[in-house]
């Protein structure tokens, strides 16, 4: 369309007057200008500029942004349960304000000038803040001897030019305090990953790159870091992966002593596990009961494994990675001893227990919006129980270790489906699982029953399983 204004105009000018078609033709150029450079803005992919993360002090931080070319506003877009933006976060600038949506329970934030000008520079002072959201990131998690692990997701975003949002790309700095250090998986990028400042050096052991808090029971520390080459070994066999850099394990336990009860909370990025255990409690268990920690480390290291295989494993329905990742601990647990036979049925018969009563609130799939969120790891496992009985009836354990092989098998044929339930339900169709027994299973994942326990002996009998599996 520019070339073709250009082929008018210059006919145009063949008819006026010299000095008229001179001023014309100034007046056209920049406008030509002015046109081509909004053009490119639009259709770039991602607005460049620079993101530096300060921590000033031992709670203190400070984010800064500068972008290539003026903005309208710059949109926090990841939600965050809590209090954190509204109370630990503020403009360092009064010329700014921050501005804040609800979304589902949770809020996004602006930054934006309070005049309307457009800005290219801004930036935030924070506190750090440690309290667990429902189901999300913990923001930031401290360690005993002054460390704290941040995630980074919550400081990416879209900017507003004009009235069009746009996504940006920004290189990142951070900057810890004097003499301490910084661990990430990649030191130049805004990327969602996590972020270690502190005083200790990373240690590596066993293909792990590790930072684990003094302060974190011996028992619950060997057991966790003891099992996850295991799980390497176990998963990357099974799903005929290699993993492609070393994992990166971050263990804070700042509040160990501070809270009661027990927490273990651990999130997972790409090639990166943090775990964040909180509570007196969590001491206790260290000392009755260490194969607790194992489950724990089964779990999210098949998240990092999953990774490594699939880009989008769960994006449409929860249930496809997180029950999927109990199932494969709890097998992972029983073929390398952690478990007992009878342990091993009691953890099953516990999830199918707790799927039934969660059936109470919400289908499996509507759980995550309806503030159901455990459905999709006791459900979505017992689902991947069922699954491997259709796989081998005599042995359901096994068949969901061989009904995963072939998912991973089919993944690098590229014979997947984008949407990874649909992907679920084709790799059961390899194994010859009829039309109809596969309707019934989605139809179980899509409708809240009446009488949960009935409807999932009915699903079973409909699927030709035993009512025991």
């Amino acid at each position: 369309m520019i070339y073709g204004m250009i082929n008018i105009l210059h006919l145009l000018f063949r008819l006026i007057s010299h000095p008229l078609k001179v001023a014309m033709q100034k007046l056209f150029y920049v406008y030509l200008l002015i046109t081509i450079a909004s053009s490119l803005v639009a259709k770039a992919d991602s607005l460049p500029g620079q993101f530096t993360l300060t921590r000033d002090s031992d709670r203190e931080w400070t984010a800064s942004y500068c972008f290539d070319i003026a903005v309208n506003a710059f949109e926090f877009e990841r939600p965050m349960s809590g209090n954190m933006r509204q109370d630990y976060w503020q403009v360092t600038n009064d010329l700014f304000e921050l501005q804040y949506e609800d979304i589902n329970q949770e809020s996004a934030a602006i930054i934006q000038r309070k005049d309307g000008a457009v800005f290219r520079c801004t930036s935030i002072s924070m506190q750090t803040y440690t309290d667990l959201p429902e189901k999300n990131y913990l923001a930031f998690s401290t360690f005993s001897d002054g460390g704290v692990t941040v995630y980074t997701g919550y400081f990416s975003g879209s900017v507003k030019i004009n009235s069009n949002w746009q996504k940006t790309e920004l290189t990142a700095q951070y900057v810890p305090l004097t003499g301490n250090n910084i661990l990430a998986r990649d030191i130049h990028s805004l990327d969602p990953q996590y972020i270690y400042f502190g005083p200790q050096k990373s240690v590596e052991r066993d293909g792990s790159i590790t930072v684990i808090d003094p302060a974190i029971p011996s028992t619950a520390r060997e057991m966790i870091l003891s099992t996850m080459p295991q799980v390497n070994i176990e998963i990357g066999t099974l799903f005929g992966a290699v993993q492609s850099t070393p994992f990166i394990v971050l263990m804070a336990g700042g509040e160990l002593q501070s809270v009661s009860g027990i927490s273990m909370k651990a999130g997972v990025q790409k090639n990166q596990v943090a775990y964040t255990l909180k509570g007196k409690g969590i001491i206790k268990i260290a000392n009755k009961n260490p194969s607790w920690f194992a489950k724990h480390a089964a779990h999210e290291v098949i998240h990092l494994w999953q990774g490594e295989v699939w880009n989008n494993l769960g994006e449409d329905h929860p249930r496809m990675h997180e029950g999927s990742a109990d199932a494969l601990a709890y097998e992972f647990m029983h073929r390398r001893g952690f478990y007992t036979e009878e342990q091993y049925q009691k953890v099953w018969q516990k999830a199918e227990s707790k799927c039934t009563a969660l059936l109470e609130k919400s289908s499996i799939h509507e759980g995550p919006s309806n503030g159901n969120f455990d459905i999709v790891y006791q459900c979505g496992a017992i689902v991947n129980r069922l699954a491997g009985a259709l796989v081998n009836p005599s042995n359901p354990g096994q068949g969901i270790w061989t009904f995963w092989g072939r998912m991973a098998e089919r993944q690098k044929n590229n014979q997947n489906s984008s949407e990874s339930e649909q992907l679920f339900f084709e790799a059961l169709s390899s194994f010859d699982v009829k039309p109809d027994k596969q309707t019934a299973l989605q139809r179980f994942l899509e409708r809240k029953p009446e009488d949960p326990a009935s409807a999932l002996g009915t699903l079973k009998q409909a699927l030709g399983i035993s009512a025991a599996n």
